[in-house]
């Protein structure tokens, strides 16, 4: 009785509190907020967390712990009458399946419904402001007034978020149709919900459990296992042993299921990360497996397949069975159990335990936390799902980055059908006859769209619907319906049949079953209305490693067959020979692999050598499994047309395959976030290649529906639109050499380049080599300002720029290289006695010597005698390289940026040196002259790989290919001396200025211009770059805008700054932004530096550079023969 006065008097202190706003003349939002405040969260107990203000929905929406809306409300003004009709209808417009409460008030008098199965019923309409208007006591009130009032105690949190509903399955079953909108987004929110919120944490928990759990078990099994070894005579000792073994299984029963963990790191590629790095993988991929097996339980149940084990009453009826033989912190886990094995018998391979199963033998807690996943899953109603909710389901539950974090990468489905199409597995053709192979399956893309495919083939063969239905079937249902049982059960037959998939991830094959038992769902329900016992076969996808030759023996655990295939079924689809072979293959470099595997990738396949990637095997493999005349179509990195390790794989398409078509996507943005660029591949195995030519495709940028304009386009020999080009290559002109896929002319054009001269770099160069490796540039690499503060001796400091600060004919060294070696006797040694001649290096590198001995290479040379000291730079090259006049680049570069060293600056790995046999001046100027030309450019780009930004590589077996024309003839050497004397010019041109401040910078200690204290601004946010002009201590951008700087210097070098940067500046539309985060150089030195080089008029300078690099770009033309039609070709392609 007690309590119902506390209660009854809470809601009238409440309802008082906010009528007195009301009184106060507050607004509706005001008194919204007090109602909140003084009855949801101070009676019903709510924290905010739980409460929702939502625009263009109920004003208020009150959640419960699982983000069920439990209760909406409906909020109108005080002067309001809340018994209009059309307020009843908008407060019920915002229902959801799993609303229990609608409410409506006016904050004076208070409507509320509950929601039942039958309908609707309203509990509460009190008017509380005429309680409160005739100060009824408690005792006062009426019955009726009482037990309405009363009755808001069903919407307290205490009420509503009580664990006991977690038993009642029937009331809240199926509420929630996820064929709708509303219901498909809370069933995507409620499954993170449970995977993130209710059972990572646990299984985050349970893995450090799990696994000493069965550490234990191995160590003391390890010691039960010698002793029978060491006692095999003595039988009663034996006997004994084994009794323990059995004890010691049932002791440890819970964590003998980790044992799959090892494998599954093996399996996955981490056998050498660190637990805390891979474990929330493992236990996430254990948890979407799980789900995955419910959710397809809970469609079966929903589609009458399956008798109701963990949904409606039949979850209730299981627990009281169960009850009787179970302890109750087990009870779940068995109802599991129990369906799992009910399930089994629909699709026996899916149920089976695997290794992302493991932590299914938990207890207690898990048993409560499985309770509320069943509760939560019982809300939603899958009864009319078909193949493409379920599809659409696996897209958005677990999204791109959350597959590709968990090892998966995906394929996009615009790609998957163009490969699909170019292989010619389409519904026009008999692909019913045909079999399909993905050998790196992953989450099953290129097997679902096949399937799809394939199914449509007989749709039309049945004669149920034509292509241009199927074009675009949104009434795919109705399509099926329109087969008959007999005609659904023999296309489902031939989906499980003719399509097979290869992974060597337990968590992608089990994916990519997953996708498939979804796609073929409406035919299985068609099927059974004439079959009702109907059992499905299994998919032919099975855990394995692809390039692992059958007769090799696989890694087996037995007590895991859910993964582990049977070894027969493997072997006879390795032997198998496919009409298609489709896929996006792995790419591994090299150097993630143990010798091992690498060892072994070498022996079995030919196309292997040198720095492969795994996905070359892959391509040789896929072409082994093709019947002959039969098509292969994969994406996989465009390196192979190039890199030196695709040689033999380029060789062995050649002899075996007509290269049908490559379409290379380069860097032209069409797949975001990838490391590698890259193609489309087409082949197909014959014998006979003569005439064919490959269809080659260059995007160039990318663009909607890019693949279905290449398709339209793809019969042309030659189309050229901003977007791509089309051209042909004729395959027979090709070598195991570099492929360079350009059009004829430009082929043409290349060779002629090549034959112009029986010179290459490598013919007049004394050296090209790659600069030096310290293993650790933070320690060794030191500012200026760094030498000062730590007085660092100057003779063993040595200027080194860094690739990015190399430009076209000029470079910057604003940093120094801490080089402790020198020349003795043409040998690199290093410095003897540095402690003693060099103390201050010497104590610096002593406070870094626990970083500098992490070098494991260098430690291990020192270990073996090789080396001697633990400061030596790793590979410090030849001293007698860097000291000396050179040539140098960067290692990447967009273009061709060589630049004249004079002064002997030492390089590092990031750039090459390239020294000549001739070491006269005037013929490194001619070298230099002919290497930065468009011609050399054009050339090298033929030759040479690219990385991500289109970065080409300037290494040495690339840059000593290059042609190089020596002056022979009178006119020749005309034209060469013009070449020294336009170089000579242009390079005092970049002496006299600087051209990068922010590059020159990125080495400096700097301050933001904003934050000086000596600048203002007075400068508007939209306000434009027109020419600099000062006055004074003012800088004007414009006519109006301008920047006060005090201090002459840093006036100066803003000065400096905004002229070499003028023409960024003018096309920028945040010109205020850039202005105030301008770096300032902390060093007076740089400072100065900066102020000096860049007094000069940098504009005039540059108008002059480019007038030069023209003339000179025209001279190279001249020296190798090119006439203006092959210019035309060497300019579109070096400037595209």
């Amino acid at each position: 009785m007690a309590s119902e006065i506390s209660f009854t008097e809470n809601v009238l202190k409440a309802f008082k509190s906010i009528i007195k706003e009301i009184e106060k003349g507050s607004s509706e939002y005001d008194v919204r907020y007090r109602f909140v405040k003084y009855f949801v969260e101070g009676v019903l107990g709510y924290e905010p967390k739980y409460i929702k203000w939502e625009k263009k929905r109920a004003d208020l929406t009150i959640i419960d712990e699982n983000d069920f809306a439990v209760i909406k409300i409906e909020t109108k003004r005080p002067t309001e009458n809340i018994d209009r009709l059309e307020y009843k209808e908008q407060a019920f417009k915002y229902e959801e399946g799993t609303t229990k409460y609608i409410g409506l008030t006016n904050f004076l008098r208070f409507k509320l419904w509950e929601i039942k199965k039958t309908g609707s019923e309203l509990k509460v309409d009190i008017d509380f402001s005429k309680i409160l208007e005739q100060r009824k006591m408690i005792e006062n009130l009426s019955s009726e007034e009482k037990s309405q009032i009363l009755f808001l105690n069903n919407l307290t949190k205490e009420t509503l978020f009580d664990p006991s509903k977690y038993e009642k399955f029937d009331e809240t079953y199926a509420r929630i149709d996820i064929t709708k909108e509303v219901g498909f987004r809370k069933l995507l929110n409620r499954l993170n919900f449970i995977a993130n919120n209710l059972l990572l944490g646990y299984t985050l928990r349970a893995f450090g459990e799990y696994k000493e759990g069965y550490s234990k078990y191995q160590t003391e099994l390890s010691k039960a296992e010698r002793e029978f070894k060491n006692n095999k005579g003595n039988k009663e000792l034996n006997h004994s042993i084994a009794k323990y073994r059995q004890k010691l299984e049932e002791k440890y029963k819970k964590y003998i299921t980790f044992s799959g963990y090892e494998l599954w790191k093996q399996y996955s590629g981490k056998e050498d990360v660190s637990d805390d790095e891979v474990k929330e993988i493992f236990c996430k991929e254990a948890i979407y497996v799980l789900l995955n097996k419910l959710i397809f339980i809970r469609i079966c149940e929903d589609k009458a397949f399956l008798e109701k084990n963990i949904s409606n009453g039949g979850v209730e009826e299981l627990r009281a069975f169960l009850k009787k033989r179970f302890n109750e912190d087990v009870i779940n886990k068995e109802i599991l159990e129990m369906a799992f094995k009910s399930a089994s018998g629909l699709y026996s391979h899916f149920y089976e335990v695997g290794i992302l199963d493991w932590f299914r033998t938990g207890d207690g807690e898990l048993n409560e936390l499985l309770n509320k996943v069943l509760w939560i899953l019982n809300q939603f109603d899958f009864t009319h799902v078909d193949r493409d909710i379920l599809g659409n389901l696996y897209e958005k539950y677990l999204p791109g980055g959350e597959r590709k974090r968990l090892g998966e990468f995906y394929t996009p489905t615009e790609v998957i059908d163009y490969i699909l199409t170019s292989v010619g597995y389409t519904y026009s053709y008999d692909i019913e006859t045909k079999v399909l192979l993905d050998p790196a399956c992953g989450s099953g893309g290129f097997l679902v769209r096949a399937s799809r495919r394939l199914i449509s083939r007989y749709l039309m063969k049945f004669g149920k619907t034509d292509k241009r239905e199927l074009r675009d079937p949104k009434n795919w249902k109705e399509i099926v319906s329109r087969l008959s049982p007999d005609e659904a059960k023999i296309i489902l037959e031939a989906s499980q049949e003719h399509i097979y998939g290869l992974d060597i991830n337990p968590f992608a094959c089990h994916i990519a079953e997953m996708n498939l038992l979804f796609q073929i769902i409406d035919l299985y329900q068609r099927t059974r209305e004439k079959y009702p016992d109907y059992k499905l076969k299994r998919f032919k996808i099975y855990r394995t490693d692809s390039l692992e030759k059958p007769t090799q023996k696989q890694i087996w655990d037995y007590s895991h067959s859910a993964f582990l295939e049977e070894q027969e079924e493997i072997d006879s689809i390795k032997n198998k020979k496919f009409d298609f072979v489709v896929g996006n293959p792995p790419y591994v470099r090299v150097q993630m692999m143990d010798e091992k595997m690498k060892e072994y990738f070498k022996k079995e396949y030919k196309t292997v050598t040198g720095k492969f990637d795994i996905y070359i095997p892959f391509i040789e493999r896929g072409i082994q499994w093709l019947k002959d005349e039969q098509k292969l179509g994969y994406i996989n990195p465009n390196l192979f047309l190039n890199r030196d390790y695709g040689k033999e794989l380029r060789r062995f398409l050649l002899e075996n395959t007509r290269v049908l078509q490559i379409i290379d996507f380069g860097d032209s943005g069409v797949f975001k976030d990838v490391t590698n660029y890259p193609c489309i591949l087409v082949v197909q195995k014959s014998s006979t290649k003569e005439d064919n030519k490959i269809k080659t495709i260059i995007v160039h940028q990318p663009k909607e529906y890019l693949l279905y304009d290449i398709q339209k386009r793809y019969y042309e020999s030659f189309f050229r639109n901003e977007y791509f080009s089309i051209f042909e290559v004729e395959q027979h002109k090709l070598g195991s050499e570099q492929w360079k896929l350009i059009p004829e002319v430009a082929l043409m054009l290349f060779n002629k380049i090549k034959s112009s001269t029986d010179k290459t770099l490598s013919q007049i160069a004394e050296r090209v080599y790659e600069g030096f490796i310290t293993g650790n540039n933070k320690i060794y690499f030191v500012s200026p300002e760094k030498v000062r503060q730590l007085r660092l001796e100057k003779s063993l400091l040595k200027p080194v720029p860094k690739g990015r600060y190399v430009k076209r004919w000029n470079f910057f060294s604003y940093q120094f290289v801490i080089y402790p070696h020198k020349d003795v006797n043409g040998k690199t040694e290093v410095i003897p006695n540095l402690k003693s001649e060099y103390p201050n290096i010497y104590q610096y590198f002593k406070d870094n010597e626990t970083e500098l001995k992490k070098r494991k290479y260098l430690m291990d040379a020192i270990k073996s005698g090789s080396r001697k000291e633990w400061f030596e730079i790793w590979n410090p090259r030849s001293y007698n390289w860097f000291n000396q006049p050179k040539i140098i680049t960067p290692n990447l570069s967009t273009e061709n940026n060589f630049a004249f060293d004079e002064d002997g600056v030492f390089l590092d790995h990031d750039c090459y040196g390239i020294i000549l046999e001739d070491k006269k001046r005037e013929n490194y100027l001619y070298i230099l002259g002919l290497l930065n030309s468009h011609l050399l450019e054009f050339y090298l780009k033929q030759i040479s790989p690219y990385a991500s930004g289109k970065y080409y590589r300037y290494m040495t077996g690339y840059l000593e290919k290059l042609p190089i024309k020596l002056p022979e003839t009178a006119e020749e050497k005309k034209l060469a001396n013009q070449i020294i004397k336009k170089v000579d010019e242009t390079l005092e041109l970049h002496k006299s200025g600087i051209a990068d401040i922010d590059a020159v910078l990125e080495s400096e200690e700097t301050e933001k211009l904003y934050n000086l204290p000596k600048v203002t601004f007075n400068i508007k946010d939209d306000a434009k770059f027109e020419e600099v002009k000062t006055g004074g201590d003012k800088i004007y951008i414009n006519s109006r805008d301008f920047i006060e700087i005090k201090d002459k210097k840093i006036r100066d070098f803003v000065d400096v700054y905004l002229n070499s940067n003028s023409e960024k500046l003018s096309k920028s539309k945040d010109v205020k932004n850039i202005i105030l985060n301008i770096s300032v150089p902390k060093s007076d030195e740089v400072l100065k530096d900066i102020i000096k080089k860049g007094g000069a008029d940098q504009s005039q300078n540059k108008e002059k550079i480019k007038k030069l690099e023209e003339e000179i770009n025209e001279l190279v033309y001249q020296i190798y023969g090119i006439t203006k039609e092959e210019r035309k070709i060497v300019e579109t392609e070096v400037n595209r």
